[in-house]
């Protein structure tokens, strides 16, 4: 009976017209709109942000991020990663293994699987390299970015737009124009050439660890740099950089 509960819970989880189901852990926020008020808290801390990130996998495993975290997943409709589980079979998966799954994300004991690596051309010549997680690793990473992005949104400058929500390229271009008409007259266009390509882990990680406590996230953050990836069927190390495609790539340049 206890099982057949948990699995029917699992299911509801992805059924649009269950609006909230409280999980039966522990660790979880037994309190409607618990959630919603941490999440305000970290937002707002300031300067003592830190002290307040340090249970923030319990933020990022409650039940409606994990929800969330899964339509956005869906709403991509991205490929299966190197376990081939599709995005449409992930629900049936997740109700007979969620419950382990979350258990090893909270005792910091999940080992991420490796990446599928595809390259696609680039508008200018060349090809650029992509990863692709696993269904399973890309919805933990976007549960991760729910939580993260507010806390980091507010550290970024005004007048940066890329990869950011509610941003865009055209708001760049407009306030160009804009910059344009006061009588200006220089534009610089600068890309970092295959930055992600080689991307620090010890400096990322000793700056997130700046804003966040919770040792848990860092050490599941830590796990995703270093995930294999497949080339040809072959999974290797790596050892910098992070690769493009994942829900938590974009925000490596914080």
């Amino acid at each position: 009976m206890a099982q057949q509960q948990e699995i029917t819970y699992q299911l509801d989880l992805f059924n649009g017209q269950v609006e909230e189901v409280i999980r039966p852990y522990a660790t979880s926020e037994t309190v409607r709109g618990a959630q919603t008020i941490k999440a305000l808290q970290v937002k707002e801390a300031g300067e003592q942000e830190r002290a307040l990130t340090q249970n923030l996998m319990g933020a990022i495993l409650c039940h409606s991020n994990i929800k969330q975290a899964y339509r956005q997943v869906k709403q991509n409709k991205g490929v299966a990663g190197i376990d081939q589980i599709a995005v449409g079979d992930f629900s049936a998966w997740y109700a007979e293994n969620g419950e382990t799954l979350l258990s090893r994300l909270y005792k910091g004991t999940y080992q991420p699987q490796g990446v599928k690596q595809v390259e696609i051309p680039k508008p200018n010549g060349g090809k650029r390299k992509l990863g692709i997680p696993t269904v399973t690793d890309r919805i933990i990473q976007q549960a991760i970015a729910q939580v993260l992005i507010p806390i980091y949104e507010r550290k970024f400058s005004d007048h940066s737009y890329g990869f950011r929500p509610n941003r865009s390229a055209h708001q760049a271009l407009r306030k160009g124009s804009e910059y344009a008409e006061q009588g200006k007259y220089f534009v610089v266009d600068m890309d970092l050439k295959t930055f992600f390509d080689v991307v620090n882990h010890d400096r990322l990680m000793y700056r997130l660890s700046l804003t966040i406590g919770d040792k848990t996230l860092l050490g599941l953050i830590r796990k995703y740099l270093q995930s294999g990836i497949m080339v040809d069927g072959v999974v290797s190390q790596r050892t910098e950089g992070t690769p493009q495609g994942s829900p938590l790539s974009h925000y490596c340049q914080i």
